[in-house]
């Protein structure tokens, strides 16, 4: 890829002091003995001698700390080589003053969220026509397909269905312990850095909540899962009314009457923004995607409805949950005892 692809910046040789500028690294290298080695849109950078310092000093740029607050970690004889290397990485593009990011991401990222430089609004993309699947023009010539091998995940993703959560399909509630489970599949802990979903840098954004109606009294549970902890935290009760409020009309209101629970995924782009800017947006739904299969998958092996809910009031979910600013609601998750699917 070539970096005519990308904006040209032009960013300062000798970093200001007196500005205090705040600092982000884009870029994360591979070690080799003495040496780093960095991928960046111009090419193969390769940085040699220090390597464990120059580590550090990378891993504090996240895009909140000021350089003065890094220099300052450093004792005084160190403070006037951590500028250079920090003036380096800035002429490498591998380190950026947060002031530059907007014009380095906005052309080649995901631009869906407010903060972001949107190219196309919501007036313009409604516009759009409906076309037909992408295909290559042409008969184009194709590999041998190789024979289908025996495989446990294959034999799921072929049962696997999105539950009809229209009308009288609903039977009710998922079994007993179903959605705990579903929260530890979708993103629980399965080793003491490891999740079930693989996270962009390992910063786990994802947060989950579970709804779960009571149709006897027309009250549901609110919980929220400690997916660092694997525990279940019940807030609140809510009315059902309340919660199918958050919901477009005709959706899934008559499921959540009759007990459906609705995994709740949400992400906090406060994680991520500092290392990714505005590619953040993206990461998260890479992220949501992958936790939502989980589900679908354990649903199939268990032969329980599951669903992926989109047709929800952004406003109404953060109310309800109680979101802090830049937490943002992904998807929902229903899951139920289906009669169809």
């Amino acid at each position: 890829m070539s970096t005519e692809s990308f904006p040209v910046l032009e960013l300062p040789v000798v970093l200001n002091t007196g500005a205090d500028p705040r600092l982000v690294a884009v870029h994360f290298p591979l070690r080799n003995g003495n040496e780093l080695r960095f991928t960046t849109l111009a090419g193969l950078v390769r940085l040699i001698g220090e390597p464990s310092f120059l580590l550090n000093l990378i891993g504090q740029c996240d895009g909140r700390m000021r350089l003065s607050a890094i220099l300052n970690t450093y004792p005084n004889q160190r403070r006037s080589a951590a500028l250079e290397a920090l003036e380096l990485l800035v002429a490498h593009r591998i380190v950026y003053p947060t002031e530059y990011l907007p014009a380095l991401m906005s052309e080649w990222t995901s631009n869906s969220q407010p903060f972001m430089d949107r190219w196309l609004g919501d007036s313009t993309v409604a516009t759009i026509e409906r076309a037909s699947r992408f295909r290559l023009p042409g008969d184009a010539s194709a590999r041998d397909r190789p024979a289908v091998k025996p495989s446990q995940v294959l034999a799921l993703l072929r049962k696997r269905k999105s539950m009809d959560v229209s009308n009288d399909a609903v039977l009710g509630p998922p079994p007993a312990d179903f959605a705990y489970e579903a929260l530890r599949v979708a993103y629980g802990n399965t080793g003491q850095y490891r999740k079930t979903v693989p996270s962009a840098g390992a910063l786990w954004p994802l947060s989950l909540w579970l709804a779960e109606p009571r149709p006897s009294n027309n009250q549901a549970n609110l919980s929220w899962y400690d997916d660092s902890r694997d525990r279940l935290i019940p807030l609140q009760e809510i009315s059902t009314p309340q919660l199918c409020s958050c919901f477009l009309p005709d959706t899934i209101q008559s499921s959540i009457v009759v007990g459906i629970a609705l995994m709740f995924v949400c992400g906090d782009l406060r994680r991520v923004a500092a290392k990714y800017a505005s590619r953040s947006f993206r990461y998260l739904m890479i992220e949501a995607g992958a936790l939502l299969q989980n589900v679908h998958l354990l649903g199939a092996e268990r032969d329980v409805g599951v669903r992926a809910i989109g047709g929800f009031g952004d406003a109404q979910v953060t109310s309800l949950l109680k979101l802090p600013d830049l937490m943002i609601p992904i998807l929902v998750i229903a899951m139920g005892r289906h009669g169809t699917s």
